[in-house]
């Protein structure tokens, strides 16, 4: 009998605690999960989340763009929103095929990573977007180094695969 209480006290303390390991978010019609303890602020009209205030952590942010509408066709939008997104920071006239997934709520993914060679000023991007009816959102995932990003990386594509849609909020 006792054992079982203790037992419980347990799973209820690891529940308790499970907040404090990640933070659920959601901007326009996405949910994702991101870190815990990560900051957030807003930057241009979208949500950029980094782990800067992270003594010791290298250096990470997803941003995550507003919602834009879209009737066109799905092919050529992920080389528009690239050129939307990222020609600004990152000018380059090959863009990258995307590479297609499927997120666990059957959300289209399309993502592409790209690496600035600049030896004072590199950085390694992964832009993706998710295709949701009449509209796609788009994120940036950024870092100083491809083997930044290598290190987390099985763990980042769980997170995005994961992402699903917002539930609008009943009035």
């Amino acid at each position: 009998m006792i054992s079982g209480k203790i037992l419980a006290l347990i799973c209820f303390l690891t529940i308790l605690q499970l907040p404090s390991y990640t933070q659920s978010t959601h901007w326009g019609q996405l949910m994702i999960n991101l870190p815990g303890g990560w900051g957030s602020n807003m930057k241009a009209g979208n949500f950029v989340y980094s782990n800067y205030n992270i003594k010791g952590s290298e250096p990470f942010s997803i941003t995550l763009f507003k919602p834009e509408a879209f009737s066109g066709k799905t092919d050529s939008l992920f080389y528009e929103a690239w050129k939307k997104y990222l020609t600004p920071v990152l000018p380059t006239p090959d863009i990258p095929r995307p590479r297609k997934w499927s997120t666990d709520n059957e959300l289209p993914l399309l993502t592409a990573s790209k690496e600035r060679g600049d030896k004072l000023n590199p950085a390694f991007y992964v832009f993706g977007i998710y295709i949701l009816e009449g509209s796609y959102q788009a994120f940036l995932i950024e870092t100083p180094m491809a083997r930044t990003y290598r290190d987390v990386q099985a763990e980042w594509q769980e997170r995005l695969l994961e992402v699903g849609m917002a539930r609008p909020v009943k009035k």
